[in-house]
């Protein structure tokens, strides 16, 4: 019976732990992004959630 070293599951470790912290990652920026847009929405002047988003993503724009 062959047995498995530590260097042989080392690279599906790391593999594991590098997908772990892209997930991670993904969904902060996107609860980022979600809490950014609420705040917008929410408050003294309310704003809809589509505007919102369109003002977030939108491109600023240059005077020439």
């Amino acid at each position: 019976m062959a047995t498995i070293t530590q260097e042989e599951t080392a690279p599906a470790a790391l593999r594991i732990h590098l997908a772990r912290q892209t997930l991670v990652f993904t969904l902060l920026l996107a609860l980022l992004v979600i809490a950014f847009t609420v705040s917008l929405c929410v408050g003294r002047f309310s704003v809809p959630a589509g505007l919102a988003l369109e003002l977030i993503w939108q491109a600023p724009a240059r005077d020439r």
